[in-house]
């Protein structure tokens, strides 16, 4: 069941429902931001990495969002836990409009799933959106701390933009 992937807590069970309603209110208030994106509080990012890879992209071209590949097949979706990014013309086309898919639409399927990444995931889907894969795989944004991260030939050159999963001393640390 749902509740036992995320640990049956109740933080866990309202979390889900955030991504939605934060991209709504993003594109509301920010709507001519060029990226938009959004990381944990137990996240580190890589600034620098990251606003140099994001610089080489278009966010105006097509609806893409980025972060660490997560699911299989038709079913994949970007790790919240890892930092998401999100272009332009992906808010404006989703969120921009007076059709914004929130929890009228999508509540009770929010509901069944364990979580927020998943079900952002399925909405994206709908709207013929994908993971874009550019970001080297799943290499750049890392679901885990240094310390939990492989590496291997396929990510062992490419930039870190995240850690996720991180205690407060290892973000001080890095950010130092």
């Amino acid at each position: 069941p749902p509740d036992a992937i995320a640990g049956n807590q109740p933080g866990w069970l309202l979390d889900k429902y955030k991504f939605l309603p934060m991209l709504a209110h993003a594109q509301r208030n920010w709507p001519g931001l060029k990226w938009y994106i959004y990381i944990e509080d137990d996240t580190f990012i890589f600034w620098d990495n990251v606003l140099r890879y994001l610089s080489d992209l278009e966010s105006d071209d097509e609806p893409s969002y980025y972060g660490a590949l997560s699911g299989e097949g038709n079913e994949t979706f970007a790790q919240g836990g890892s930092g998401l990014v999100f272009s332009r013309s992906l808010l404006r086309t989703i969120f921009g409009g007076n059709d914004v898919p929130g929890l009228e639409k999508y509540g009770n399927e929010t509901s069944k799933e364990c979580c927020g990444d998943v079900m952002l995931g399925k909405v994206l889907r709908d709207y013929g959106i994908y993971v874009n894969r550019r970001t080297y795989g799943t290499g750049s944004f890392r679901p885990e701390p240094p310390w939990k991260t492989g590496f291997d030939d396929l990510i062992w050159c490419t930039p870190v933009f995240t850690f996720h999963h991180m205690h407060q001393r290892d973000i001080l640390q890095l950010s130092e």
